[in-house]
């Protein structure tokens, strides 16, 4: 009946045992993309929090403009969005939440993209001898870059060449890096960067 139904946490429409299989296999994808947004969103508000405090306190500056920080996280929560689509690898053994070691990986995630950062910051300022609003440039285009390529990892329990991201996936990092770099060399809500400042931070 359908009230029994309803009380069911899945219903087999079809005569098989492949179907449950395929019930598992979906639903383990499903932990493993709830995994990647949990690291991407942890580690986004580590590279943000931590590095426009710190920041701001040694240069007494912001190092991002608001719009920049509203254009950063619109353009990373479309990302977590695309996520739904990715061609996650499901694991071989039924998943769980270890909050500790997913906390620990995107801790070291926050860490990398915090220390990435910092170092296009120092060119900028020692090198590149950047005035405060391409510095600002700069840093929006390195927030953006390091965090959409580091989800080419996020998304792997392994290497990340191991398996191939979803086209929507692959489409959303390839918009955001183009837009922000887009943004900056026409100095569009922004200070206009020049092409081997975009190319260095796309490096590094």
């Amino acid at each position: 009946t359908n009230m029994e139904k309803s009380a069911e946490q899945i219903v087999l429409t079809c005569s098989g045992i492949e179907h449950i299989v395929n019930a598992v296999e979906e639903s383990r994808s499903i932990f493993e993309r709830m995994i990647t947004n949990t690291l991407k969103k942890v580690s986004r508000v580590l590279q943000t929090a931590v590095f426009l405090s710190v920041s701001f306190l040694i240069l007494g500056f912001l190092p991002m403009r608001p719009m920049q920080l509203i254009l950063a996280l619109f353009l990373s929560d479309i990302g977590s969005i695309s996520l739904s689509t990715d061609n996650e690898v499901y694991s071989s053994h039924p998943d769980t939440w270890n909050i500790s070691a997913i906390f620990r990986v995107a801790i070291m995630f926050g860490v990398s993209a915090v220390i990435q950062i910092a170092l296009v910051a120092y060119l900028g300022i020692s090198v590149l001898g950047l005035n405060q609003g391409q510095f600002q440039s700069l840093v929006f285009l390195t927030a953006i870059m390091s965090m959409e390529l580091m989800t080419f990892s996020m998304r792997e329990r392994r290497g990340f060449w191991t398996s191939r991201p979803s086209f929507f996936v692959t489409l959303q990092i390839t918009t955001a890096i183009v837009l922000a770099s887009i943004f900056c060399y026409f100095g569009i809500f922004m200070t206009a960067i020049t092409l081997y400042d975009i190319f260095l931070v796309l490096g590094i």
